[in-house]
């Protein structure tokens, strides 16, 4: 019975792109490619051999999510977490109690966000450069091959990085044509993000920074419109209340804390020395031991969460695979150096604003094995950014 709801959920999943492809038949082909290369990976994955990262974390997911689902629908929803990192296997457990506990059902909706971030994607290339970048950045997500392997397992990163995605939406929606909607959007997504991952609240926290600062400046500039001006108004009074409740609420930022204790840098040296603690660990040298090694070796601690392992720290044959996918993000950031004066300045924007959630990766994950994964949640941004310097180049 299990897997019969996991094939009503691929089918359903595959029904519904195969309907929204023809709604938006400029990238149909990306869109639908990307979706059953994701249903072939479960498939695979399901009677083949098993995916790289489908061990612990998602049969722990997957463990807990029965257990909240036996009780019913109504006992499942008794135990709501709040944004924590069982917030995902409480999800499944609201699927898990309507149908049977089903691995393959979890997987069916890591596919449906993942055609969801294929979509974003193109949405956000649109926005930014017009339908040929959308076009360029749909089959780029579609076949970027730690994209598809996330988007085919049970984890929580087809969940962040969607409504990460939505965030910066709405985000471009405000920075080019500051819409209101753009940020209700925005924070709509970096709120339902943070619920999947608590690093990025420090997301929200920097867009209601940067909308505070932009809102005040519009304010009190006397060549506006009255509609605008008042608009910034109140977002310049609306959006500190938010910034408080941020900071001094209950968002966690995974391994850090809460907002104010992620500041602490003794916290910060303890926590990335203690996660650097396996086979796949970064070189020693680039562990903090003081608040001023700390901010030195903060942009070693970049590279190495985007880039590695380099040759030199490949000591198992699985790390091979790292490698490969470091090269991709190398590729990718050598490309945008290149072409670095044709990057448009949404996408600058978008980088001032993803850097701070990068960097609280960097500092908290001591391990590529680790970084791999989380690196993921960022790289339909880099895709995004690639497709409109690209579509720039050739129109």
């Amino acid at each position: 019975m299990n897997q019969l709801a996991g094939f009503f959920g691929l089918a359903a999943v595959l029904a519904l792109y195969s309907g929204w492809a023809y709604k938006v038949r400029w990238i149909s082909y990306p869109l639908l490619i990307g979706v059953v290369v994701r249903i072939g990976f479960v498939l695979f994955d399901q009677f083949v051999m098993t995916l790289p990262d489908h061990g612990s974390d998602a049969l722990n997911f997957h463990l807990q999510a029965i257990a909240w689902s036996q009780h019913g629908f109504l006992g499942m929803l008794e135990n709501f977490p709040g944004p924590t990192t069982y917030f995902y296997a409480w999800l499944l457990a609201f699927f898990y109690s309507i149908f049977e506990p089903s691995v393959l059902l979890s997987q069916s909706i890591s596919v449906l966000l993942g055609g969801g971030i294929i979509l974003m994607g193109a949405k956000i290339a649109q926005a930014i450069a017009g339908r040929r970048a959308a076009f360029i950045s749909a089959w780029l997500i579609a076949l970027f091959p730690t994209l598809i392997l996330y988007s085919s397992i049970p984890l929580r990163e087809p969940f962040v990085v969607f409504f990460f995605l939505v965030a910066l939406y709405g985000s471009v929606i405000w920075y080019k044509y500051n819409r209101i909607t753009g940020v209700w959007t925005s924070l709509f997504g970096f709120t339902l993000a943070t619920f999947f991952h608590g690093a990025f609240a420090i997301g929200a926290l920097g867009f209601l920074g940067i909308l505070v600062f932009r809102s005040v400046k519009r304010s009190i500039s006397g060549g506006q419109a009255n509609k605008l001006r008042s608009t910034s108004i109140v977002i310049s009074m609306l959006a500190p209340i938010a910034l408080v409740a941020l900071v001094a609420g209950g968002v966690a930022i995974p391994k850090l804390g809460s907002v104010i204790s992620a500041l602490d840098a003794e916290k910060i040296i303890s926590i990335v020395n203690y996660s650097a603690r396996d086979g796949a660990a970064y070189p020693a040298w680039t562990q903090p031991n003081t608040p001023v090694e700390l901010v030195v070796k903060s942009p070693v601690r970049v590279v190495y969460f985007l880039f590695s392992p380099f040759p030199w720290d490949v000591s198992q044959p699985r790390h091979l695979i790292g490698l490969f996918d470091g090269f991709f993000y190398l590729g990718i950031f050598f490309f945008l150096f290149l072409k670095r004066r044709s990057i448009p300045n949404e996408s600058k924007f978008l980088a001032l604003l993803v850097f701070p959630i990068i960097l609280a990766f960097a500092l908290a994950i001591g391990n590529f094995g680790t970084g791999i994964r989380h690196r993921a949640k960022f790289v339909s941004l880099f895709l995004v950014v690639v497709s409109s310097v690209v579509s720039k180049k050739n129109s």
